[in-house]
């Protein structure tokens, strides 16, 4: 699971969790892992304050996250991103 939390040196513009540079670069290609990556909560303050619920979707897909954590609210469940 990787966290919320900004490495600037790493990725100045997105956290972990939504980090192509991280996420691929680092623990998928880097360091060869190949098991299941998963966000945080989306709806967490450290998201929500950085970008829309959409673009976060959006950027943890470009990032090759496998699944993203939706906690609080059921109708973004459902809800197209497009």
């Amino acid at each position: 699971m990787l966290s919320h939390i900004f490495y600037s040196r790493l990725d100045p513009e997105w956290p972990a969790s939504l980090s192509p540079r991280i996420a691929r670069g680092l623990l998928r290609k880097r360091l060869g892992f190949n098991g299941i990556v998963i966000t945080d909560d989306l709806e967490m303050g450290a998201v929500t304050r950085h970008c829309a619920f959409k673009t976060a979707v959006r950027q943890a897909l470009r990032a090759d996250i496998d699944t993203v954590l939706i906690c609080r609210s059921a109708e973004k469940l459902t809800r197209r991103t497009r």
